[in-house]
Order: C-alpha cells, then sequence, then structure tokens
C-alpha cells in the first residue's frame, strides 16, 4: 500500500517496502515534522508515518478542527487503506497520545484491526481529572502568557515572534480539543501499553503515566526518562531504541 502521498500520515523518508509501520502523531501545535529523523534511528523496515493535522504546517490552507469527534472519525477514515498490509503500531505525544488512544479505541470498536502495540508519551491517562482551568477562550495575551507558563510549547518557537504568532491560533484549536474532549471510562484496549514521561515534566506526574495501565487490558510498562515536557528531544534516541525494542519482540 503506497502511503507516500497521504496528505495526513506523512512518510518523511520513504523506505522500500517497510514490514512494519509506526504512526505517530504530534503534541499540540505539532506537526508531522515533529518527527524529522525519526526513521534514522530505527532499525530497517519500520515506516514512520507521522500524522498532519488540516490546519498544521503543511495543511495551513485548512481549518483546524476544534473538537475530538471529528478528529477521530476523520483520521479512521484516512488510516483504513493501511491497516492490512503489515503490523503496525501508534506512537503519541502529549495531545498525539491521547488521539493515538482514541483512535485505536474507535478501530477497536469498528471491529478493525488494532495496533500491535501503543506507546504514550508527555500525558495524563485519559481517565484523571483535569487540575486546570480550560485556557483556549483566554484573550490573546493571557493565552501566550499560559502557554508560555505550562511549557506546553517548546521553547525555541515561543522566542519566534513570527513563528509564535503563526502557531497560536493552531495552538487555541489543539487545546479546545484537549478541554472539551468527554472521556468514557469503560474504554479499555485489549493491546499492550507502553507510557513514557519525563522526570522533571511539571504538569505529568509519575503517577499520571502509571495511570495509563488501567487503559489496557493487556501487557503494561512504564519508563521514565530525565528532562521536562519534551523529553522526547534530547531523549529521542533512547526512547526510539525502547520502541524498536518492544516492536521488534
Amino acid at each position: 500500500m503506497n502511503i507516500k502521498d497521504d496528505i495526513w500520515f506523512q512518510v518523511l523518508q520513504p523506505i522500500n517496502n517497510p514490514t512494519k509501520r509506526l504512526f505517530c502523531i504530534p503534541y499540540a501545535g505539532g506537526s508531522a515534522s515533529a518527527f524529522a529523523g525519526w526513521q534514522d534511528s530505527l532499525p530497517a523496515g519500520i515506516e514512520v508515518c507521522a500524522l498532519q493535522l488540516p490546519g498544521h504546517f503543511g495543511r495551513m490552507h485548512e481549518a483546524c478542527y476544534t473538537d475530538l469527534q471529528t478528529i477521530i472519525d476523520a483520521l479512521v477514515s484516512a488510516i483504513k487503506p493501511y491497516l492490512n498490509d503489515c503490523d503496525f503500531y501508534f506512537y503519541g505525544h502529549s495531545m498525539g497520545a491521547r488521539l493515538a488512544f482514541e483512535l485505536a479505541n474507535a478501530l477497536s470498536k469498528q471491529g478493525l484491526n488494532l495496533p500491535k502495540e501503543l506507546f504514550v508519551s508527555g500525558a495524563k491517562a485519559p481517565h484523571l481529572p483535569r487540575d486546570k482551568k480550560p485556557i483556549h477562550a483566554l484573550s490573546h495575551d493571557d493565552f501566550f502568557e499560559e502557554i508560555d507558563r505550562i511549557n506546553g510549547t517548546p521553547r525555541a518557537v515561543l522566542e519566534n515572534k513570527e513563528l509564535a504568532e503563526l502557531i497560536l491560533p493552531i495552538l487555541r484549536a489543539d487545546f479546545q480539543v484537549c478541554e472539551t474532549w468527554s472521556f468514557d471510562v469503560d474504554d479499555v484496549l485489549n493491546i499492550p501499553l507502553r507510557a513514557f514521561g519525563g522526570l522533571s515534566d511539571p504538569g505529568v506526574s509519575m503517577e499520571d503515566i502509571d495511570a495509563w495501565e488501567l487503559r489496557s487490558s493487556s501487557d503494561f510498562k512504564r519508563h521514565m526518562f530525565p528532562g521536562d515536557h519534551f523529553f522526547i528531544n534530547p531523549h529521542k534516541d533512547k526512547l526510539l531504541r525502547l520502541i524498536a525494542k518492544y516492536i521488534l519482540l
């Protein structure tokens, strides 16, 4: 199945005849480019397919989606052609972890093939209550201050004024998705789940990561890394070695 020209799932470094696919879903405000270079750190045969949501970089001529169900319905349709030709896996960071879980859950409810494993990082388990006030409806300046305060976006982005102004509407839409998401506590996946966290992440504790165990009736493993919410950047190679180990077991 040729995925190279798909607008939803971008293959940044195509490989010939992949034997496994790792579908990667970025954090709020992120794009497929967040996973640039990941292919180089994975064993041969594993193809990285990175999600590009409407309104995000590369699709900025489209309107951002602002509710979870709209995104999940679109993703189920988009991913269906790629569920049968080889084993596949989901990885998501922060908002992407929640989307990855909900996408797998939607596939399960429709009786479609499921990822062999779900990898989530930098996110509280979805059944945990929100401990922060919603920010998506704040004024421009207040929203910017909150984004900066909660460390939810890479510092390099916020320090670039032009880039920050470009990404703020995208972030607002993504935060609206997260903050209006209604979770069904009965949703449990019957696939292995691996959860990763940063030891210094101010918004996601080790206990928050451990709570993901309740979202799988299969095997669960938790791994913690040095660093804050974006530990995945300085520890990318270590993270991918772990992911590759699970994929190749």
